[in-house]
């Protein structure tokens, strides 16, 4: 079953079934989180906890309100005074689209400057070895101020996106893509926070925020049209620096450095921190498999068995790794449609024409308004 919504005077589907099974989950996980922090500020004596969080969210959703409002104001500015034979933020749908991009380029600018404050601490130690984020093991972590406030602040981020998402954001042709990667980035981001897997939880945030700077721009210089000799290849230039940022981060980097260092430097990091002590080594005993006498018997480990014991032993790693797959795919699927634009770049096509056709609705629009005219 499919609904027609309207917006700004412009039709797009919504698989009903689709998008409320999606809107399900999202709030089901609101209320997972809220119910978490109630539960922490019982435990830990922070009152404050979910207090915070609330409020955070509140803020937040202001903020984006006050960036939108900016971004109009700015957009306009830019199309009018530089670009004023088109002037492509006079369509109000171009104007909200770059308003909804403008608000995410804050968002990865300031949470990137974040992470690498984080990382700086280390002097990039976890950035160069993700395995070191797993010594010591994180039930003997203490926990640090900075990166309790990075994460109170990176969820509430995500309850504001998903939520400005499903709500207020023009839809693109990627809107379920992108709907599963808000449902799946929380449920990261939170079930990291639960377990204190903040260290590798920073490093996949920081991969993701610091990619995304240069698609930003490039939505945002597309959205102006600011398209080849005219105006400097500002846009193809932005377009070039994405494929290179999000193939060595979102690509080898996530797929060859912190993937691995999840599913089995975590295992070996863990078992080597807790192992030789008493407390923690006891439930290894229950199999006589994992009775561990030294080091050299965890780094002989096989995959199958680090996957096993991750398995049987600690607290959300199916579904952390799991998660992560579900992000580099998704990361390969938008990846995707980026070579299919510079495919038909390289067949001479125009390269608004081509993001539009690829990524948003705006093609089929214009061919609906041509049919109207004929």
């Amino acid at each position: 079953m499919a609904k027609r919504d309207k917006k700004d005077g412009k039709e797009y589907e919504v698989n009903w079934y689709a998008d409320t099974a999606m809107t399900v989950i999202f709030i089901v996980q609101i209320f997972a989180l809220l119910r978490h922090c109630q539960q922490r500020s019982k435990s830990e004596g922070d009152e404050y906890v979910l207090a915070q969080m609330v409020a955070g969210i509140i803020v937040l959703v202001c903020i984006i309100m006050m960036c939108k409002r900016i971004a109009r104001s700015i957009g306009t500015w830019i199309s009018s005074t530089f670009n004023p034979i088109e002037d492509p933020m006079s369509n109000p749908v171009l104007l909200s689209r770059f308003a909804d991009q403008f608000w995410q380029l804050v968002v990865h600018v300031s949470m990137t400057i974040f992470e690498l404050a984080i990382l700086s601490e280390t002097n990039y130690s976890w950035l160069y070895n993700p395995d070191e984020s797993w010594i010591p093991p994180p039930s003997r972590q203490a926990v640090n101020p900075t990166i309790e406030a990075f994460y109170q602040t990176q969820l509430c981020i995500w309850v504001a996106t998903g939520l400005s998402h499903k709500f207020v954001d023009e839809r693109n042709k990627d809107y379920y893509v992108m709907y599963i990667h808000h449902i799946a980035t929380l449920g990261l981001v939170f079930g990291s926070w639960t377990c204190n897997y903040t260290r590798i939880g920073v490093l996949v945030l920081f991969v993701h925020d610091s990619s995304d700077i240069a698609i930003d721009m490039l939505k945002l210089t597309n959205h102006l049209k600011l398209h080849e000799r005219k105006f400097f290849y500002i846009c193809e230039t932005c377009f070039v620096s994405t494929i290179i940022t999000w193939a060595w981060a979102r690509g080898w980097y996530l797929g060859t450095m912190l993937l691995p260092s999840a599913a089995f430097g975590s295992v070996r990091g863990i078992l080597k921190g807790e192992y030789k002590f008493p407390g923690l080594k006891d439930k290894y005993d229950q199999y006589e498999w994992t009775q561990f006498k030294s080091d050299e018997e965890i780094d002989a480990l096989t995959h199958d068995q680090l996957i096993q014991v991750g398995t049987l032993f600690y607290e959300y790693y199916t579904a952390m790794n799991l998660l992560l797959v579900a992000i580099l795919t998704m990361n390969i699927y938008w990846y995707c449609l980026i070579l299919k634009i510079l495919l038909g770049k390289c067949k001479g096509e125009r390269s608004a024409d081509m993001a539009n056709r690829v990524y948003t609705h705006l093609e089929r629009e214009k061919e609906k308004e041509k049919n109207k005219n004929k």
